[in-house]
């Protein structure tokens, strides 16, 4: 499910997470995991097509509801991550969407300290490496998802524009 026009008068809905990632097979693995979850996802497949689909939400006077979580792998382009997250971080509305951002690699390296670092940096809510098996890369997806959906309270902001 993607940004939708639910009303005819032209305010758009999101899907639940606006999923930012550029391999398909991660994007489908992903996308089952929040499914699962009953979690509605966008996918984006880079950055700049993330950009221009936040342009709009970014704007304070639009009454589109928000996606209530933005996932980033940071390894996406022609837009890196960093000027995704900068974009979001720095609207007074769209910074009040959390940020989970991946990376590569679930081994623990230098590298994958350094992705979480940086991510932190940039303002992330969350960091986490994919797993290289599938079931755990899911099974982390359905945790990440119950996380952010059953336990983790919103702004009203971002459940509805009138704060329903």
């Amino acid at each position: 499910m993607g940004v939708t026009d639910d009303d005819g008068g032209g305010r758009q809905d999101w899907a639940d997470v606006l999923l930012v990632e550029a391999d398909p097979a991660d994007a489908r693995l992903i996308s089952c995991g929040f499914q699962r979850q009953s979690v509605t996802t966008d996918v984006a497949p880079d950055g700049r097509t993330a950009i221009e689909r936040l342009s709009t939400a970014s704007d304070e006077r639009t009454d589109d509801r928000l996606p209530r979580l933005i996932v980033l792998d940071l390894a996406i382009g022609p837009l890196d991550a960093e000027t995704i997250l900068h974009a979001v971080k720095s609207s007074p509305r769209l910074g009040l969407v959390p940020v989970v951002t991946l990376s590569d690699s679930d081994e623990h390296t230098a590298a994958t300290d350094t992705d979480a670092e940086r991510a932190y940096d940039l303002g992330a809510n969350a960091h986490f490496s994919k797993p290289d098996d599938v079931e755990r890369y899911v099974d982390g997806i359905e945790r990440l998802a119950a996380f952010w959906f059953e336990w983790a309270t919103f702004p009203p902001e971002l459940l509805s524009v009138d704060g329903a």
